[in-house]
């Protein structure tokens, strides 16, 4: 596109799953491939909802203990 002129492309949205040790290779690896100079991206933890709640259960059970 050109400076001060709004332009309308096709865009493509990717998600994926990335193990926590490798959330850095995979944003340098986007920035690399991006054709913007830079591009938008999000990361969000995934939480194992049932072992936390298995946690939340054991320290509450352990606040009530004498």
């Amino acid at each position: 596109g050109e400076s001060g002129r709004e332009e309308r492309v096709a865009e493509l949205r990717v998600e994926t799953v990335v193990p926590e040790g490798r959330i850095r290779d995979a944003i340098v690896a986007l920035r690399l491939a991006h054709p913007y100079e830079e591009p938008a991206y999000d990361v969000y933890p995934l939480v194992d909802v049932e072992a936390t709640r298995k946690l939340l259960a054991a320290q509450v059970a352990a606040s009530k203990t004498p």
